[in-house]
């Protein structure tokens, strides 16, 4: 009967170094989980009203650059969005590009700033985030100025000199 007490605790020590010994290798082997970095280029523009450009999100990892395959592999995605949807539109794909449209200034001649934001997300929440400030102008109405601007009268046989302007130039 001692004898097999001895024989089981000598098996439970062992299986015990043999664990212990085993786990912090398995740990140590274990791969750190990746990180990740976003950049949105460009990180500024000016656009005018009516204009559109595109933006485009730039999702580092450890190993380097991902595209469109390499975001989707990790399970990330991205979320574009305006500070003001009334001045910039967004048409938010989930993807690395979106395109950006300045709508208006508003009941303004200035410029406006808005700030678009790109969210990379991993499924579990926002991992990251980088933003596009953009600068909304309002558009200039084409027209035609003549100078001098009235002329009452010229006699017959008399030359006038007009100047025409067109804006914008």
């Amino acid at each position: 009967m001692k004898k097999k007490v001895g024989v089981r605790v000598l098996s439970l020590l062992l299986s015990c170094v043999l664990l212990g010994t085993m786990l912090p290798a398995a740990v140590a082997s274990a791969d750190p989980a990746p990180t990740y970095s976003i950049k949105v280029e460009p990180s500024s523009i000016d656009l005018v009203e009516g204009e559109s450009l595109p933006l485009k999100a730039i999702v580092t990892s450890d190993t380097g650059p991902l595209d469109e395959d390499g975001l989707k592999g990790a399970g990330l995605s991205i979320r574009w969005e305006s500070g003001d949807i009334g001045r910039v539109s967004v048409e938010s794909t989930g993807t690395l590009t979106t395109k950006v449209m300045a709508v208006k200034t508003g009941e303004t001649t200035d410029e406006k700033k808005v700030t678009i934001t790109a969210y990379l997300n991993s499924g579990t929440g926002d991992i990251g985030n980088a933003s596009c400030e953009i600068t909304v102008k309002p558009a200039v109405t084409p027209g035609i100025s003549i100078d001098p601007p009235a002329v009452t009268e010229i006699d017959i046989g008399q030359t006038l000199q007009l100047n025409a302007k067109v804006t914008p130039e």
